[in-house]
């Protein structure tokens, strides 16, 4: 795969102009396809002000941002903008019917090779790929926003997406520095399962009286989110110990009686077999090979450093 590409993204908005310039920092040709002139020159107008503030903050190297705008055009007229295309990018509103529309379309117009992505963030992409002939060269790639700085890219397979097209689009994103994971075309992907889970606690929470909405925020900001930079949910409960977690899941479930907080049938068996996370060197992660001191030493000097950089620490 020649690591320059033409890719056509449809949609000017926040993420279809996110995408646009994380694709042509990496050296992508870049065409933003949207409805008019006006949405364009926004677009570009967006685009130019963020690599403005890249530039101040040092983020980028002397000159790219030049290198960049000269990566990037705007077109109004679809069929021009996806003449050449190697990758087609979606991301309009998320409406099903509008989309299976336009990829409609985009079949009949696109190149034979053209690969179609859509940006969606839980829209099944075999329900979408289904609208061509061409569901082989049909992928989801849900992009964290803003999409020029955060690195996790969603890659998202239909059930008759080829391992080519896989593979030609991870090594588009890592040529752009982003980090794709794999995901089972499920609802909600994975970010939006964990994600939604979370926020629609906090909602609830506030509902039932338990916390004012400043407090439910200082839960995340002085405490989770510190944490979840530095380590994941599975690495967490590996520190905290496998049945210490089985023992409070349990308890919440028998006192609230609410099936979000119902054991899983994995972590059970888990504890059951001894794997019980650091502490006996096993968990969801083996750490036979390691010094546990150690991971907790940098565990705790990359807390320090991001608590210093948010100003929480001297």
């Amino acid at each position: 795969m020649d690591a320059r590409k033409k890719i056509t993204v449809l949609g000017g908005g926040i993420m279809g102009s996110g995408i646009s310039l994380a694709l042509a920092l990496s050296d992508q040709n870049i065409i933003i396809r949207d409805l008019n002139e006006a949405i364009i020159n926004n677009t570009l107008k967006t685009i130019q002000n963020i690599l403005g503030t890249l530039d101040e903050m040092n983020i980028i190297p002397l000159g790219k941002s030049e290198t960049t705008l000269n990566n990037i055009k705007g077109m109004t007229n679809l069929k021009e903008a996806v003449a050449e295309a190697d990758f087609v990018i979606e991301v309009i509103p998320e409406k099903m019917d509008l989309k299976k529309k336009l990829f409609r379309q985009l079949d009949k117009i696109c190149p034979q090779h053209t690969i179609f992505a859509s940006n969606t963030s839980t829209f099944r992409i075999t329900e979408m790929s289904q609208s061509t002939r061409r569901e082989d060269r049909f992928i989801g790639t849900h992009w964290m926003n803003p999409p020029y700085l955060l690195p996790l890219v969603e890659v998202i397979p239909g059930e008759k997406t080829s391992s080519k097209t896989i593979e030609k689009t991870i090594m588009l994103l890592k040529q752009g520095n982003k980090s794709p994971i794999i995901c089972k075309d499920k609802p909600g992907f994975l970010i939006n399962r964990l994600h939604t889970v979370l926020l629609v606690e906090a909602i609830s929470m506030l509902e039932k009286g338990l916390a004012s909405a400043e407090d439910i925020d200082l839960i995340w900001t002085k405490h989770l989110g510190l944490r979840y930079p530095i380590m994941g949910p599975l690495q967490q409960i590996d520190t905290f110990g496998l049945d210490t977690e089985l023992s409070q899941y349990s308890y919440l479930y028998e006192k609230l009686g609410e099936e979000k907080f119902k054991p899983p049938d994995l972590l059970r068996k888990m504890v059951e077999s001894g794997q019980l996370g650091l502490k006996t060197k096993k968990g969801f992660y083996d750490y036979n090979k390691r010094d546990i001191a150690d991971l907790i030493k940098q565990r705790d000097k990359q807390l320090v450093e991001l608590m210093r950089t948010l100003k929480l620490l001297q």
